[in-house]
């Protein structure tokens, strides 16, 4: 993890160097994220503890690639980096919008029409197991939210957005839309296309969220 309270480039590349002199084949590095509500939350607002901004963090993002790649690992998505196609089989299937199934309380589970969700209660999920009952909810995803899901999903990893697989799944108004809002982030550096589809430069994987949410159709 990068970006951490305290953390400079020098000790973030020296923390990178032993991980990546390590015989390992899969690394996956995340910049902090601060959620509301936490103890450190409370730490950043009452000046007890100064987070790293965002020039400092591009800075780490910047020497994380740079130092996975020196070190023979290949980024197929924003966070994760392997080895000679050693891909997690979870990052793969997720951002590549496959289908999944959750089992347990609070697991998810995704068809490409619908998202359900088991109850979050252990002591209410195991009662009703016992007698052949399963509590979720569901929701029925719009032709507009598997657009928006699809995304969401591939354009941050190394395979990209197909603007092939969009107007043949979603319709060529989403096509549109897409051309239409990539313009301007193609323009500043952020994105570019290779032949029929869209992917995220460097510059764009480290403001990916804002790039992603822009794409949206609303």
């Amino acid at each position: 993890m990068y970006s951490l309270p305290n953390q400079n480039s020098s000790n973030w590349e020296e923390n990178l160097n032993t991980a990546l002199n390590l015989d390992i084949q899969h690394i996956s590095c995340y910049s902090l994220t601060v959620k509301e509500k936490t103890k450190l939350q409370k730490q950043i607002k009452q000046n007890e503890v100064v987070i790293a901004d965002d020039i400092t963090s591009a800075k780490h993002f910047e020497i994380l690639i740079e130092k996975c790649k020196s070190h023979g690992f290949s980024q197929y998505e924003i966070s994760n980096f392997c080895k000679d196609n050693l891909y997690s089989k979870h990052n793969v299937s997720y951002w590549g919008n496959n289908s999944y199934l959750g089992i347990g309380p609070s697991a998810h589970s995704y068809n490409k029409k619908s998202r359900q969700w088991n109850v979050s209660n252990n002591k209410l999920y195991i009662h009703n197991l016992k007698e052949n009952k399963l509590i979720f909810e569901t929701e029925k995803l719009s032709n507009k939210d598997l657009y928006n899901e699809y995304i969401m999903k591939t354009l941050r990893t190394r395979w990209g957005s197909n603007i092939e697989y969009i107007e043949k799944n979603h319709g060529r108004k989403f096509v549109k839309h897409l051309i239409k809002e990539t313009t301007k982030w193609r323009e500043s550096g952020h994105l570019y296309n290779d032949k029929h589809k869209i992917f995220l430069t460097n510059r764009g994987k480290f403001i990916s969220d804002s790039v992603i949410s822009d794409l949206f159709y609303t």
